[in-house]
């Protein structure tokens, strides 16, 4: 609290040399004004300005010629309403010898007045903070405006020595027929202003007391606010995460569909590469049953001419043409083996450069092992011995220089 109990106490037992009041500013006294504008001076109320811009006159002041000085309060010609400035300096030493001040305030039709600069008094204007902003609250009677207002209030507000008291004056707007100001200043040393110096202090202390319920309120306003805020971030970043998350599992299921077509996809190629493989040796082995069938056919015609004395040459002739036809069947050896490759990821050629050493025979024993051709029906097709075909994989194995425990068949599997 701005004013205790305590220090009104101590001051009415303090020791005073008289119980007497003094007048420092009386009506008809001299003040400084700037009359129907606002000053560029942001401090003129803090002490004089001397720039030469600042009219003097004395109290009072008013649009009535017959007062003291009198102002233009005419608003024929106004946007707005008229606002004048009133500047006092005073000196007051040792401002706390006396019990209290008072000041006695004449206004039409409403008044803002400042202790060195601070704000001190409100009478009949807005709660605005911006000074351009203010207005009179409402307009003021002739009998109401040549009374003077009384406000009593301790010593705190002034300092030892020069002290500048400022008035801004304030019309209430075109309605308002007239304008005027006056201001007392009084010190106090008499008990006769403990009374109303106890009533300021109570007010005082009422507007205190609510401008802290004010800022208490304001303050969990705030903390709502904030909460509030806080709130919204989290709400917000909330979102953000669930839109990133929804994203990233979008992106995944994206990620994990194209990798099952890629995976189908190669499932097909491998079915479609193993049916081809299964035709290629399918149309080979046809094609070696049709070159059985036939040494079949040349065997049993060769069987029927023995012991046959009729025997013409035209009659060899053509065994020599069906044998000289079967020799062509080389070429679909090599169509055989150039299928394979192609089916096989070039294997003869890998297989070639990695093993030069092998034979075209030996290479050939090597497509039927990667077909898995049994032993038996390799030895059919290459018209050999079973035995042939084992002594042919030792050959091969120990060419490819494999060890005994690595298995042939599967090394040529995976090469």
């Amino acid at each position: 609290m701005k004013y205790s109990s305590f220090i009104i106490i101590c001051i009415l037992f303090q020791s005073i040399y008289t119980y007497s009041q003094d007048t420092i500013i009386k009506s008809g006294d001299l003040w400084r004004y700037f009359p129907n504008e606002h000053p560029s001076h942001e401090d003129w109320a803090k002490h004089e300005i001397s720039d030469g811009t600042w009219l003097e006159g004395k109290t009072p002041f008013g649009d009535n010629k017959m007062i003291g000085t009198p102002i233009d309060c005419s608003l024929e010609t106004k946007d707005g309403p008229i606002v004048s400035h009133f500047s006092k300096t005073v000196f007051i030493d040792n401002p706390f010898n006396k019990l209290a001040y008072e000041i006695r305030l004449k206004r039409d039709d409403g008044a803002i007045v400042y202790i060195n600069g601070h704000e001190f008094w409100r009478s009949n204007v807005s709660d605005d903070i911006l000074p351009e902003n203010v207005i009179a609250l409402e307009p003021v009677h002739s009998e109401e405006g040549e009374t003077f207002i009384i406000k009593v209030f301790p010593p705190e507000d002034f300092r030892d020595g020069m002290n500048t008291i400022g008035v801004t004056l304030y019309t209430w707007g075109k309605e308002s027929a007239s304008c005027s100001f006056d201001l007392e200043f009084i010190e106090h040393n008499s008990l006769e202003a403990v009374p109303q110096l106890l009533r300021f202090i109570d007010e005082e202390t009422d507007l205190l007391e609510s401008k802290l319920e004010e800022m208490t309120f304001q303050e969990k306003l705030n903390n709502l606010e904030s909460k509030y805020t806080f709130l919204e971030q989290v709400n917000h970043y909330n979102k953000i995460f669930l839109i990133i998350s929804i994203l990233l599992i979008i992106a995944g299921f994206l990620l994990w569909y194209k990798y099952r077509i890629l995976q189908r996809q190669r499932v097909s190629d491998l079915k479609e590469m193993i049916n081809k493989n299964r035709e290629e040796k399918l149309n080979y082995l046809f094609n070696s049953l049709r070159v059985n069938q036939h040494f079949e056919q040349i065997r049993n015609d060769l069987m029927n001419l023995i012991g046959d004395k009729e025997i013409t040459s035209k009659e060899l002739k053509k065994i020599i043409q069906s044998i000289n036809y079967i020799g062509d069947k080389e070429q679909d050896w090599v169509t055989m083996e150039t299928e394979f490759n192609i089916v096989n990821a070039n294997y003869l050629t890998r297989l070639k450069e990695s093993y030069p050493t092998l034979s075209r025979t030996e290479l050939r024993h090597c497509i039927f092992i990667k077909l898995h051709v049994p032993t038996k029906e390799l030895a059919e097709l290459m018209n050999i011995e079973p035995r042939s075909v084992e002594a042919a994989r030792y050959r091969i194995k120990k060419k490819l220089k494999l060890s005994e425990k690595v298995d042939l068949i599967e090394f040529l599997f995976k090469f």
